[in-house]
């Protein structure tokens, strides 16, 4: 007897860069694991689910725009459901999100590589993601023995200001800020907002306020002027298991955690935070250098000549600075660059380890190992 297709509900936005990619990871799970009948269509960000949803017989749902209401109505019907909404907790369903503290730390860490030491966060009110990603972000740097102005305003809805009068309010925010100034945008939208208030004050960037947005929107950035800097989440790979956890949850198994987390890929590097917030031109030179050319090999004794300065000079002045030494940001550099080869390309280990500066693949395992606690290949496979 041949089994029937489950019938799933995906009620995930395709309005934005976001909700198309958890749709794309959940068609590459049905493609290969599972056979489905879905519905879905096209959707706004926050768009109610339709009247007749729960009308119908669903054996699965996944959903983004997941309300306290629905999901009672969802748990009172025993549909299994896995939760993406990202604006309530402890609704009671399964739920995978991106874990947006970590999306801030990634961009406090980013932002604090570049040298910068005055920070601020711009974000909106009443939307918890980027309450939590602004807590992140402010965290990180806690650590670091700093903090971060916080802006926020209302994004949606009737109490939203109109576009002149919020633009103005964060221009006079801006200029009231101490620079260089490393600056957080909740996300894409909200730094594409900062870049236009930073160009109607004069204010440059990168070079007086580094700007770094969240969801690496591609087109979005690219118009942005200029070019935005965005931490790249993992949409795909919450689609993939959020169908992945579906298909347990139909097949009568029991989810043992109610939230799953997904940790951001990676900092898109683009114009707006190509800057170094150092005041130290030796300092500075010396972390361009090595941002060039440590994948193509360059030591510590190779910046101390091409400087023109002493190991001692160089070494206490790049701490000072910098917290750490040149050797370890040369490391940090091809460590960077080595993640970032596993995660978009399918090159082979032996290829990686010629373009980021090592003559052996073994020598690039072990630094990488070393580093990470897992090897290269362990690396990539997390990510599918």
């Amino acid at each position: 007897m041949v089994k029937r297709k489950l019938r799933v509900a995906l009620l995930v936005e395709t309005a934005t860069t976001y909700g198309r990619e958890i749709l794309e990871g959940i068609a590459r799970y049905q493609s290969t694991r599972a056979r489905w009948s879905t519905f879905t269509d096209e959707r706004e960000l926050g768009a109610a689910p339709p009247k007749w949803l729960l009308d119908r017989d669903w054996d699965g749902v996944i959903c983004r725009t997941t309300t306290p209401e629905l999901a009672a109505q969802i748990l009172a019907k025993q549909i299994p459901t896995v939760d993406l909404n990202d604006l309530y907790d402890d609704l009671g369903l399964p739920r995978i999100q991106s874990d947006m503290r970590a999306i801030g730390r990634l961009a406090a860490a980013h932002l604090y590589e570049r040298g910068f030491r005055n920070f601020a966060f711009c974000g909106f009110h009443h939307e918890t993601w980027s309450d939590q990603r602004c807590e992140g972000f402010r965290n990180h740097l806690l650590d670091l023995g700093f903090d971060a102005a916080v802006y926020r305003s209302v994004w949606r809805g009737k109490s939203a200001p109109i576009w002149d009068v919020d633009q103005r309010q964060l221009t006079d925010w801006l200029q009231s800020l101490p620079k260089p100034l490393g600056l957080m945008a909740c996300n894409d939208v909200r730094g594409q907002q900062i870049l236009n208030a930073c160009l109607a004050s004069e204010i440059y960037v990168p070079e007086q306020v580094a700007v770094i947005g969240v969801d690496n929107n591609q087109l979005l950035c690219s118009f942005s002027d200029p070019p935005l800097s965005s931490v790249r989440p993992n949409p795909q790979r919450i689609g993939f298991e959020s169908a992945e956890l579906l298909d347990r949850l139909m097949s009568g198994q029991t989810c043992s955690e109610q939230l799953r987390l997904i940790e951001p890929i990676e900092v898109v590097v683009r114009a707006s935070t190509d800057a170094l917030g150092i005041d130290d031109d030796l300092v500075v030179e010396a972390i361009v250098l090595i941002r060039d050319l440590a994948c193509l090999g360059i030591s510590v004794q190779d910046l101390v000549k091409r400087l023109g300065v002493s190991r001692s000079t160089l070494e206490r002045r790049f701490r000072q600075v910098v917290g750490h030494s040149p050797q370890q940001e040369i490391r940090v550099t091809q460590l960077r660059r080595i993640k970032t080869l596993l995660r978009t390309t399918e090159l082979p280990l032996a290829e990686i380890a010629s373009l980021t500066g090592f003559e052996h693949t073994e020598y690039m395992t072990v630094f990488f190992k070393r580093l990470t606690g897992i090897p290269p290949n362990t690396f990539r496979q997390e990510l599918n």
